[in-house]
Order: C-alpha cells, then structure tokens, then sequence
C-alpha cells in the first residue's frame, strides 16, 4: 500500500510538472467555434411563389437534372437515375408535354447513345451523344447522326451554343465547331483553346456566345474568341483580379446576353465580362472567416464521440485561426504591392452565396446560388435587366444544377444525390414572382450607409472580428481595448494581433496582450494556435533594468488598457504573482499611477 501510495504520488508529481511546463488539458469538449459573424439579407424574400414538383416513375428515380430545352410544346431533360438495376448508367433523356404534363422516357436510338447537353434550334433538337452529336427532328421524330465523317474529328463534345446565327460546339479539349448553313456538315473554327494545366483533370466543358463572340470556360480557367479571329484570349486573370479572396476560382456557369457580353457565375459570386475589352465587374460574396469547432466523426445516437474526435476537431480549429491569420498576411502583402486596402469581409453586393446556375430571358436574369446558412439549399434570386435592379429571392430545399426560363415558368433541375426521395425536376410560376412591385426592387450595389447601419447593430466581438478581418485595426483597438482584463480568449487574441506589423505597430503591447492571453487562457485553442509567437518572459531582476526609465515609459510598456494607470493584473503580468498592488497604492484607489511607480521602482532595484 505503502509503494502504491507513492506510485500515485510520482504520476500526480509528473502530470503538475507537465502542466507547468505548457501541456494542454486534456478534456472531452466541443471546441468553440471561433471568428462567428453573422450573415445579412441584402435583399427581399419574395413570397408566395407557386412551385410544383415534377415526380418521375417509380421504376426510374431520378438523382439530378444536368439539361434542360425547350422544343416544340415539350421540355425535354437529361437526368441521372438513382439506382441502375442494370449495366445502363448512362445520362437519360426525357420528354415533358407542356399540354398534359406527362413525362415520358425518349427511348429508341437516342437512348443507347445516351444524350448529354441539350440545345434546341430550329425544329431540331441538337445534343452530345457518344461518338459525336445527334439531331432529332421535331416534325418527323428522326434522328440524324453526326461523327468524323460529318466534321466532328472530336468524339467528346460538351456543350453547344450559338454564335452569329451558326450552331457551335465545343469538346473537352477546346477545340470548336461550327455548324454549316445547311446543317449537314460540321467545320473547324479557329485554333484551340488555350491548354490547361496537365496534371490536373481539369477539360473545357462550358460555351456560350454572345454576339459574335464564344466563351469557354474550364473548372477554373476562362477564354474568350471572336468568331472571325483564329486564336482565343486568356481572360481569367479579369474575373480573379476583381475579387480578394484568396481560394482559386471556381467557374460553374456561363451565359451571353447577346450584345458581346457574358456573365459567369462562379464560387465568390456572379460576374460580367465585356470581351472586346476584357473589362468585367463583379458582385462578390462577402468572405466568411467563421471557423467551425463541431465534431465531424460519425457517430449513432446512442454512441458518445471519442477522444480522438475532440481532439481532432481542436486541431481543426487550431489550424482554421492559423489559416486565417496566414491569408491575413497574404491580403496585406497584397495590398501593399497594389497600394489598395484589400477588404475580403465588407459586402460589397446583394449576392448571398455562390453562383451555381444563370437562365437569362427577355427581362430577367435567374440566377441560382447556394444558400449561405446551409449550402445543401439554394436560393433563386430575379434581377430586371432594363434597370439593374433585384426583385428578391425564394428558396428551394436542394442545389441546383441547371436553370431554364420559357414564356410562363422557370424550371430547376436540382441535384438529390444526398436526399433519399427529393424531386430533382421544379416548375416555377413566373407570374408569381415577377408580381413583386417596381417600388419593392432594390438596386445592384449596396449602399454605404446601409452597409454602415447593419454592421454598427451586432454585439462588439461581432463588429471587432468584423473591423479585424477588413483591416480597420483601429476600430478594433476602441472597441476592445478599454480593458483588457475583461476580455475573452478571443477578443484578447483580436486585440492583440490588431497590434502586429499589419495592424497598429504596436510590438511590445501585442506582447503584453499575448501574455495576457496565454496566462489567463492558457488552455484555450486560442493560446495553442500561438505559443510559438509568445517572446520569452523577463526575469524580476530584468523587469527595470533601465534606470533611466521613468513613470512614464513604464505607463507605455505596462498600461495594456491605456487608462494612464496599471492595475493588478497588468502588475501581475509584469512582475508574477509575488508583489501585491495593495504594497504600493498610496490612495488606495486599486491602481497605481506616475505618482506612485517611483516607489515600486525603488523596491525593484532594492531586490
């Protein structure tokens, strides 16, 4: 018992010793999520709109619409089935009767070939079908098909579009043709697109025209093209350069408007290109630098999260805060080559997520974009044209894939790969939402003072993470430093860093704070993320040195509230826990100011 008493002694005698030297404590809890501000709607809800779902046969479930035409009274559409029972898991064309709504699966030749991307011209239905394009016509129900014998020396086509009057497509790997005035032939127009990087299995897959221009666009690489000229212009630096974030772009839709222009829809917003100046401008989505502290290991109801998972999700955290500090650095070096104040955070546009699809009609432009609460949604956002402004938005419960708008709906081929039984096919009444009044439209750019009144009403760590992340480390410092010594782990690590070399300057108070941080907090994921910042502690002896150091220099160093007097806890982290403020405070007011620092300064030297 003896032996064991002092086995117990020696581990409890270790583990004191490990604590005192920095080790984290170890337990079982959520970390905190960290950089939290809160999203703002922009634009109006719109209400009462009348969708109606389009339900597949049971026998064929559908997990995503990826087309969408409209030809002859029909709304024809690619879908992927949900579970194949057979070797057939190709893309499947459908027809839907705008007359009597049936839908029905287009079988016959198409249906071996299985049909991609849809465009309707004419009487003719033109699609992507393996080994070239296929035509279907309307009044006769034929099928004419096209391969190298035709023209199409590219087997892999991707998208068509229509470019002065001619039917153009284009294959993955950005070679271009064009339709013949006949339709009987297919030529070669212009060299290829510029090529993309080989180690990555990026192709080009989009096209649109506008005009007497193309667009091509790759997952993350854009090229436009005039139909007479033979090489194609890189223009994706002039969709990167509009935007501060960081992240590589990623470009998910395109669309003419027919006057030379395009917009493309991407992952930080929607934006509009001029080709014959290579001018765009852009509406962004405000970045969001919230760094979620959940548990993601799976987990059944009735079993607890492991302790690998808590500590996997700390370091998560950890390395989120470390992310965001180091693209900090990177928006500052930015700015200082650019001489522009870089401000990823501050919403400079009504639009709530990323773009994911774009429909363009005679008035409207549709556009589909994630929801920012919950990216699974998405929202459909209208905006008029003629006076550039946004009717306002409505929700649906899926993503969305595709968009198409004809005379009285807009449909909305979504993607259900994640639900067990979503619909994949949306009808919308436009009549339901385009009834929103003129009066109740709001224009495309925000307005300062409406972006100053929504960002002065969140609680103060809000706005300081807020002031924080747009570089304004002034505002920080008046909203936080007050003192100090009532702060959490997160606003005194905000505080602190608003002091670095890319906020106010200020080394020997960010040091202060930091200590502060690491003394009060010591356990926090905000301690943990920046030990290897902390400088070195002084000695008492070294505390100071200078006997040249008045009063003042030390209300310099050691004020970390800035209120002219120190108190006890900044005595504490001067000096340790061993001089007591009560020694010293002559009035006993519970601060010591100028007048009585001498005498502390005096019992330093002493000792």
């Amino acid at each position: 018992m003896h032996r064991f008493g002092r086995l117990l002694w020696g581990m409890l005698f270790l583990a004191g010793l490990c604590n005192g030297f920095g080790a984290e404590r170890a337990t079982n809890t959520v970390p905190p999520d960290v950089f939290v501000v809160r999203r703002f709607e922009w634009m109006p809800a719109i209400s009462g709109v009348r969708m109606s779902p389009v339900i597949f046969p049971r026998e064929s479930p559908s997990v995503a619409v990826d087309h969408l035409a409209v030809l002859e009274n029909h709304l024809w559409l690619t879908t992927r089935i949900r579970n194949a029972r057979t070797n057939d898991n190709g893309p499947q064309l459908w027809a839907l009767a705008s007359t009597n709504g049936h839908l029905e699966r287009v079988r016959g030749v198409l249906e071996k070939y299985h049909p991609r991307a849809l465009w309707p011209m004419g009487r003719e239905l033109w699609m992507a079908v393996e080994g070239g394009a296929g035509a279907f016509h309307a009044g006769s129900y034929a099928v004419e098909g096209f391969n190298a014998l035709q023209g199409l020396a590219s087997s892999n086509l991707m998208c068509f579009a229509e470019a002065d009057g001619r039917l153009t497509t284009i294959s993955d790997s950005g070679i271009v043709y064009q339709l013949d005035p006949h339709g009987t032939n297919w030529t070669r127009s212009g060299g290829p697109a510029p090529p993309l990087n080989p180690r990555s299995r990026d192709t080009w897959r989009l096209l649109a025209g506008s005009g007497r221009w193309l667009l091509a666009a790759s997952a993350n690489r854009l090229a436009t093209r005039h139909i007479l000229a033979p090489e194609w212009i890189d223009v994706t630096r002039a969709i990167a350069d509009g935007t501060p974030w960081l992240d590589e772009i990623s470009i998910h839709c395109i669309a003419g408007d027919d006057n030379g222009g395009f917009w493309v829809g991407t992952s930080v917003g929607l934006h509009h290109l001029q080709a014959e100046s290579g001018v765009a401008t852009h509406q962004i989505v405000p970045f969001n630098p919230g760094v979620s502290g959940a548990i993601v290991a799976p987990s059944g109801p009735w079993q607890k999260p492991s302790s690998a998972a808590y500590d996997q999700a700390r370091e998560r955290v950890i390395t989120g805060i470390r992310t965001r500090m180091r693209d900090r650095a990177r928006l500052a070096r930015i700015g200082v080559e650019t001489r522009r104040i870089v401000d990823p955070i501050t919403p400079t546009s009504r639009i709530p997520g990323a773009v994911r699809a774009i429909a363009r009609d005679k008035f409207f432009l549709w556009v589909a974009t994630a929801d920012g609460l919950n990216p699974s949604r998405s929202r459909i956002l209208a905006f008029h044209l003629k006076t550039k402004r946004w009717l306002g938005w409505f929700a649906v419960g899926l993503p969305v894939r595709t968009l198409l708008s004809d005379d009285t709906h807009l449909w909305l081929g979504l993607d259900a790969s994640n639900v067990p039984a979503g619909n994949t096919l949306i009808a919308v009444d436009k009549a339901s939402v385009v009834a929103v009044p003129p009066k109740q439209w709001v224009p495309e750019e925000l307005d300062p003072s409406e972006i100053s009144a929504k960002l002065a009403r969140p609680p103060v760590k809000e706005q300081a993470i807020n002031a924080f992340f747009s570089g304004n480390h002034k505002k920080v410092a008046e909203l936080l430093g007050n003192d100090p010594t009532t702060l959490d782990a997160e606003e005194l690590f905000l505080l602190a860093f608003c002091h670095d070399a890319i906020g106010l300057d200020d080394t020997l108070k960010q040091q202060a704070l930091l200590a502060q941080l690491h003394q009060t907090f010591p356990h926090s994921v905000f301690a943990t993320s920046t030990r290897a910042l902390l400088a070195p502690t002084t000695t008492k002896s070294d505390a100071v040195a200078d006997p040249a150091e008045t009063s003042a220099d030390i209300l310099i160093r050691r004020d970390l509230d800035s209120d002219g007097r120190i108190n006890a806890t900044e005595l504490k982290l001067w000096l340790g826990d061993a001089w007591k403020l009560s020694d010293f405070d002559a009035n006993g007011d519970g601060y010591l100011d100028a007048s009585e620092l001498p005498l502390l300064q005096k019992q330093i030297k002493a000792k």
